[in-house]
């Protein structure tokens, strides 16, 4: 995990030593979106926009601990992978599986084909090229409806 997390990280943590078997008792809040993901309700993230909680005096990022509770350890010299496309926020243990750092790198270069910088779904309903460039038709009609208001 990034060794620059977010300071104001919300600690789960009791001021008792807490077990191997009972570190995963705590539930994560989220909110369900409409592809089912579940989308992890804190605040605290890292530098890279992922989800992070500190339980039992460690960092954990917040899909990774979701993945472990479920489903447990992951095995060694292997990562978390999003099969939901969310990979920054969703949390629910059945858009999780395991992978290797290859298998993720290649997870996310094409999850970005299909998403706009924001996470909109990019299809030609609501997505146009411009001088070489797919447009996401919803960040631009926000950019434009909030110049508008101002």
């Amino acid at each position: 995990m990034n060794d620059e997390v977010v300071e104001n990280m919300t600690d789960f943590s009791d001021s008792v030593t807490r077990s191997d078997e009972d570190k995963y008792e705590r539930d994560l809040p989220y909110t369900v979106d409409h592809k089912n993901c579940w989308i992890f309700a804190l605040g605290s993230r890292d530098k890279g926009g992922y989800g992070v909680v500190k339980i039992g005096g460690r960092n954990w990022y917040a899909h990774r601990y979701q993945y472990e509770k479920h489903n447990g350890p992951v095995p060694e010299g292997m990562e978390v992978r999003h099969i939901c496309k969310n990979q920054r926020d969703c949390v629910n243990p059945n858009h999780l599986t395991v992978g290797t750092h290859a298998q993720n790198m290649a997870d996310i270069k094409e999850h970005k084909k299909s998403l706009c910088s924001v996470g909109h779904e990019l299809n030609r309903q609501n997505s146009y090229w411009f001088a070489g460039t797919l447009i996401c038709k919803i960040c631009k009609a926000q950019k434009l409806a909030a110049s508008k208001s101002e």
